[in-house]
Formats: C-alpha cells, structure tokens, sequence
C-alpha cells in the first residue's frame, strides 16, 4: 500500500495530509510533493499531517528520511532566488521517534524542520492557526481590517451607489451656504 497525499492551501501556509502505510519512498514522494505544491502558490510553510500513517520505521529509514530532507532544504535554499520553507511535521508514535532521531538529521544545515505529536505545538512553530483560507467569493481580505465586501461590478466602476448622493448632498449643502 502506498501513502496518499491531500494537498490543501490554507491562509499562510500549505497543509499536507499523508495516510497509508509507511515506506522510505512513500515518505520521501510526499515530501515533494508538498514542497511542489507550496512553491508555485509561494508559501513558504508546511504543514504535514502524518497522524494517519501507519507503521514503524527503522532507524535506517529515520536517518534516510531526515537525509533526503536535510538535502532537499539545502537544494531549495541554494536556488537564486533562495528559498528556505519551514516545514512542520505531526504524528504519533511509533511513526515518530521519540527522540526525533529523523528531526536530529533533518536539522543538521539549518532549523527548517519540526517534529511534533501535538498538533497545536506544530502551528505554533510554524506561526500559523488552524484556520481554513475564506473561499467565499464576494470576500476578499483588507491589511488592518476585518473581511469586506466586494461592490457590485457597477458600483466598483462608478463609484457605488452612494457616492452620487453623497455628491448631491455635498453640492447642494456647498451651494446653499
């Protein structure tokens, strides 16, 4: 059985969620795959849930994981421009070491990579929260301010609706004074 990956893009961040049996190779493919999908959208975090994974690694497989993961961030950061992603991963143990061996060889170049049993312990890491990106259309996201709503296409092009009363009100209060 082979591992599957569901790739889904939350507000600042990527959330992977791996479940299937456990392989070195399977393993390894979902960690690609995630990054693939992370870099085009141009976040910079991941988040892999592997809590659905089942198995138990040897150490061989730890050290070869933390390996190939440790080489791939160096891949990514020698890249012009560099990129360094942060990248969380959350399970249970026996597919966690207790020690975070795999974490331990991972960290070797850099502190790009967490391994956590508790999921909240991994968001924190990543500086993120649980919530889902607001796939609401008529929403859009304002700096400094709460979700607004889009105007109605005629109202984005003439101004809106009130904007011709406020104008009446403010000449006729301008002409009579």
């Amino acid at each position: 059985m082979t591992l599957t990956v569901d790739i889904e893009s939350r507000k600042n961040y990527l959330f992977a969620t791996v479940s299937g049996a456990f392989s070195l190779r399977g393993a390894q493919n979902a960690y690609d795959r995630a990054v693939k999908a992370a870099l085009p959208l141009g976040l910079d975090r991941i988040l892999i849930d592997a809590s659905a994974v089942t198995g138990k690694p040897s150490q061989d497989e730890r050290y070869a994981l933390g390996v190939f993961v440790a080489t791939e961030q160096r891949l990514l950061a020698a890249k012009t421009p560099p990129c360094i992603l942060q990248v969380a991963v959350y399970g249970h143990q026996p597919l966690v070491d207790p020690n975070r061996f795999g974490e331990t060889v991972a960290l070797e170049p850099r502190r790009e990579v967490k391994v956590s049993e508790r999921l909240d312990e991994a968001l924190a890491w990543l500086g993120v929260t649980a919530e889902r990106r607001d796939k609401a259309p008529h929403r859009r996201r304002h700096r400094g301010r709460r979700d607004v709503r889009d105007p109605h296409p005629a109202q984005r092009r003439s101004g809106g609706v009130f904007s011709a009363r406020r104008e009446a009100a403010a000449e006729s209060a301008g002409g009579s004074a």
